[in-house]
C-alpha cells in the first residue's frame, strides 16, 4: 500500500485532518485503507509532522501510544510501513 498525502503550510500543528488523500496503490489482494480510516493515525501525524520517518517491521514494534495506528494495521492487513515526510522547496 502506498497513499500519498498533501498538507497545506507545514507546521507543528499539522494532524491527518489537515491533509488531503490524493493518490495510492495497492498490491492486488490488498484491501485500499478509506481516507477517513488513514487521518485518524494521531502518533504517526505527530512523527511526520516533526519531519521523522516512521518505519516498523511487525504491527507489534508500534508503541504503546501508537494504538490506533495498530488497529488500522490490523484491519486493512498491514504487515510493515515506512512513512517519511516529502517536502518541496520550502513546504
Amino acid at each position: 500500500m502506498s497513499p500519498i498525502f498533501s498538507s497545506g503550510e507545514p507546521g507543528p500543528q499539522l494532524t491527518w485532518t489537515a491533509m488531503v488523500y490524493t493518490h495510492s496503490w495497492y498490491r492486488p489482494g490488498l484491501e485500499p485503507i478509506s481516507a477517513s480510516a488513514a487521518i485518524d493515525l494521531p502518533w504517526m501525524a505527530s512523527n511526520l509532522a516533526r519531519g521523522e520517518t516512521v518505519c516498523f517491521e511487525r504491527i507489534d514494534d508500534l508503541p504503546e501510544e501508537a494504538a490506533r495506528e495498530r488497529e488500522v494495521a490490523r484491519r486493512f492487513g498491514l504487515l510493515s510501513n515506512v512513512s517519511f515526510p516529502l517536502k518541496s522547496g520550502h513546504r
